[in-house]
C-alpha cells in the first residue's frame, strides 16, 4: 500500500489505512471483510458487479440488526438512554 496515494488518484477511490500502533481498527476492517466475502468471493471480478448490486449490499449490511446486549454489566445510565431513544434523558453536565 505504499503508493495508496497513486491509486486513489488513478481509481477515484479512497482507501483507509489503519492508524500506526492502533490493533484495535483491525477488527472493524476484518469483520467488514468477511462481510462482504459473504456476496463477493475471492477473485470476484467487479468489472462485472453493477453499481446497482453494490449499493443493494450496501443496503442489507447497513440495516442488519445489532446484536443483543449480552453482557451481564452494562454501562452506567445504559436503561435510560437506550430505552427510550426519542426521548434521551439530558446530558449530565448540563
Amino acid at each position: 500500500m505504499a503508493r495508496h496515494r497513486s491509486f486513489t488518484v488513478a481509481t477515484y477511490l479512497q482507501v483507509y489505512l489503519c492508524d500506526l500502533r492502533s490493533p484495535w481498527h483491525r477488527g472493524s476492517n476484518e469483520n467488514t471483510n468477511g462481510l462482504l466475502r459473504q456476496y463477493f468471493p475471492r477473485a470476484t471480478n467487479f468489472s462485472q458487479v453493477s453499481q446497482d448490486q453494490l449499493d443493494a449490499i450496501a443496503l442489507r449490511l447497513n440495516q442488519r440488526p445489532e446484536k443483543p446486549w449480552t453482557s451481564k454489566r452494562r454501562p452506567t445510565g445504559y436503561g435510560r438512554c437506550c430505552d427510550d431513544r426519542l426521548n434521551p434523558p439530558p446530558h449530565p453536565g448540563r
